[in-house]
């Protein structure tokens, strides 16, 4: 449709450049054409391309020089080009407000002169040290959405408010991902209209460790909807220490990986108001039992509970009044779903995903007593791995 509107024109070869109007704004490129040495030099002649896409299913490995572009190039989207060095020619597009690319290494300085940028996708493939973001990145004013993988986010340039040269990302977001991101006071009134944040953490071993990163402090993102909390890799063993957290009460989507809470404290995550999505990931929770009350996931739609020592869950209908979907993924401990589940009136699905046949059963019962109560709408899902098979099969209990 875009293309036969002429809202995008699509360039399959350096032919089809070419032949192309050179009046053209906005232009897709497959990466194997646009690092062709032709199409440099026909692209040349393309002075007011205002949007390049160069789009594909894979990531392509590039140390030459490729065009990116005249000093109208508003949307600039390479992500599928691996860059060895970063492209400084990309400094020269003034008015950018849409840079995606891959490169593995840290942004200069210099990104901060793109003043009208708006959002930054930095992907980066290195299997070395995580990169930094420079500083400087603070004082661009209009960025609105940062989306990293990952990056370390320095401390802003030390000013009081009244200072000049006190800078606050107004419009910022979307922060995502952060490695070690530092919730300092002072930090985070420099970004407090975020709405998006996905920050990440090594292990740490003790209370005093988590304290460092103030994580208590995301209690004063007031516009915060969504957040993704990370620990990378933690340790079988329980003697790991779980973070010192608090949420703001906007959250709406929460995802918590590897923070091994005990389930006895999930009051701190049940009596969000505002809490439609839970997913909880890599034992994010870790015990052997937990008993949900009344009074907690009130507006909760969506449950997620992946990989988990959890044994005996206790819940009855009124502790998830909202649920819509119930997915639990690797829970090898837990002996079954709780009955009171299946008498949610909201409920549409259970899905399961390599949990033990008792699990399984449990869930197949709920369903046949729904039905007999002449409700057919709830649909459990089973997906098990066999151990004598390297493959997943699916099917749907009826």
């Amino acid at each position: 449709m875009a293309h036969s509107e002429n809202f995008l024109h699509v360039a399959k070869s350096n032919t089809d450049l070419l032949q192309a109007n050179k009046t053209l704004c906005r232009l897709s490129i497959p990466p194997d054409v646009l690092l062709l040495h032709a199409t440099y030099d026909s692209m040349q002649s393309m002075s007011l391309v205002q949007s390049l896409l160069c789009t594909g299913t894979h990531l392509i490995n590039h140390q030459f020089s490729v065009y990116l572009g005249s000093r109208l190039m508003r949307v600039l989207d390479v992500v599928v080009i691996h860059f060895f060095e970063f492209p400084m020619e990309i400094i020269k597009l003034f008015n950018l407000r849409y840079l995606g690319f891959t490169y593995r290494g840290h942004l200069p300085k210099s990104i901060s002169k793109l003043l009208n940028l708006e959002t930054i996708v930095h992907h980066n493939w290195t299997f070395g040290q995580c990169p930094s973001l420079p500083q400087e990145i603070w004082t661009m004013p209009r960025l609105r959405h940062l989306y990293l993988t990952p990056n370390f986010l320095p401390d802003p340039p030390t000013a009081q408010i009244d200072e000049e040269n006190y800078v606050r990302l107004e419009h910022l977001q979307t922060l995502s991902e952060v490695r070690g991101f530092v919730c300092k006071e002072e930090v985070l009134e420099r970004i407090p209209n975020l709405k998006k944040l996905e920050i990440s953490y090594d292990p740490v071993s003790s209370p005093e460790g988590w304290l460092y990163y103030h994580l208590e402090n995301l209690v004063n993102l007031h516009h915060l909807e969504t957040l993704k909390l990370l620990v990378k890799d933690p340790p079988m063993s329980r003697d790991i220490s779980p973070p010192i957290l608090a949420f703001p009460p906007k959250l709406k989507n929460l995802t918590l990986s590897g923070c091994r809470i005990l389930w006895e404290d999930m009051t701190i995550v049940g009596t969000l108001p505002n809490l439609e999505v839970l997913k909880l990931r890599n034992y994010a929770f870790q015990g052997a039992e937990w008993e949900t009350i009344d009074g907690e996931f009130c507006e909760l739609k969506f449950l997620l509970i992946e990989k988990t020592d959890l044994v005996q869950w206790t819940a009855e209908r009124t502790h998830f009044p909202r649920l819509e979907r119930l997915i639990l993924k690797e829970c090898f401990r837990l002996k079954e779903v709780p009955s009171g589940i299946g008498e949610i009136d909201t409920l549409n699905i259970i899905e399961l995903v390599d949990c033990r046949y008792s699990v399984e059963t449990s869930a197949k019962q709920i369903k046949e007593e729904q039905e007999s109560f002449g409700n057919y709408t709830l649909e459990v899902r089973v997906n098990a791995r066999r151990t004598f098979e390297d493959k997943f099969y699916t099917r749907i209990l009826r």
